[in-house]
């Protein structure tokens, strides 16, 4: 199996189950060996447990690193460094730069085209009604392969210190969900670094799924890995544009993630249940936000936007 079979059967996987039957039986996810330390150590479940007690508030990290990838992107897409005087000095000020959005203020903007900006940052359910996977999804900067582990997988790397239109600082807030992922803490993150923006690197999508590791033998506390190829290097592939069930687009670039089996307090349709709780953690969205609940619910619409 090559590494895009791989990554298309962790897409489709509808459960922490099915997902480890893909490790038990891949000749490189099942062997201890090729998984590595989140953030590089193994005493890191005390910072990943420690960060939320609730779902939702963990939950809201993910869409705010995605509107911190799409403002990074627009500003590097201009040539501006983001760390430097010339880029933005806040958040509104960054939306009304790049997004051409009067104050940051999408109140004014007409429907079709707030339904066309939200498509870039989606909110997907799917999975079960009971234990539902969820999909966080942006059109943002994406990384390299090379770079997972200074981004996604690090602890406290500080990437976002210095550019003052971003929410997200402390990089933290990434692992935040992990506690509320089923029972086997499993984090699938898909990678395309935007293909202007990847500074004389090759072209490849990257990946890795993240797990709990329970403490045995020698270890008296369990740690947070994620997964490499024998090499120890990121799993990656080169491909055209990806279908992976996305609303009315195709993966192209940008960051996909999927949360198995994600505790939601609501277990509700996510156009209401979830919809109603991110608005009262993210009462001020910089960019609008689409969910879409792919699972068997009637009656409602599939979609809704969150601004």
């Amino acid at each position: 199996m090559n590494a895009k079979d791989l990554l298309l059967k962790l897409v489709e996987a509808n459960s922490e189950g099915d997902v480890d039957e893909i490790i038990n039986g891949h000749p490189v996810l099942s062997k201890d060996e090729n998984w590595q330390p989140y953030g590089g150590i193994r005493s890191n479940f005390g910072s990943i447990h420690n960060q939320q007690t609730n779902a939702i508030p963990a939950l809201v990290e993910k869409p705010i690193n995605s509107i911190d990838a799409i403002l990074t992107k627009e500003c590097k897409l201009r040539g501006i460094n983001p760390e430097n005087s010339k880029a933005p000095a806040t958040l509104q000020e960054a939306v009304e730069r790049f997004l051409d959005i009067s104050q940051g203020d999408f109140s004014e903007i007409p429907s079709t085209k707030r339904r066309e900006i939200a498509r870039n940052i989606q909110i997907i359910a799917e999975g079960s009604r009971r234990n539902p996977n969820i999909i966080i999804y942006d059109t943002g900067e994406g990384q390299h392969p090379s770079d997972f582990k200074n981004t996604f997988v690090s602890l406290q790397k500080e990437n976002k210190i210095k550019i003052k239109f971003v929410q997200g600082k402390y990089n933290m807030g990434g692992s935040g969900v992990l506690p509320f992922c089923g029972s086997r803490k499993y984090q699938l993150i898909l990678s395309r670094k935007h293909p202007k923006l990847l500074d004389g690197k090759p072209d490849y999508y990257g990946f890795t799924l993240v797990r709990l590791h329970k403490a045995t033998g020698e270890y008296k506390q369990s740690w947070y890995e994620f997964c490499t190829e024998r090499s120890s290097e990121i799993f990656s592939f080169q491909s055209d544009e990806l279908d992976l069930g996305l609303f009315e687009m195709p993966f192209y670039f940008g960051t996909y993630i999927k949360l198995f089996n994600y505790d939601l307090p609501d277990r509700s349709d996510i156009t209401l249940g979830l919809w109603r709780a991110l608005n009262r953690y993210l009462y001020y969205s910089a960019l609008p936000i689409l969910l879409y609940e792919k699972r068997d619910y009637r009656g409602h619409a599939t979609t809704k936007i969150m601004s």
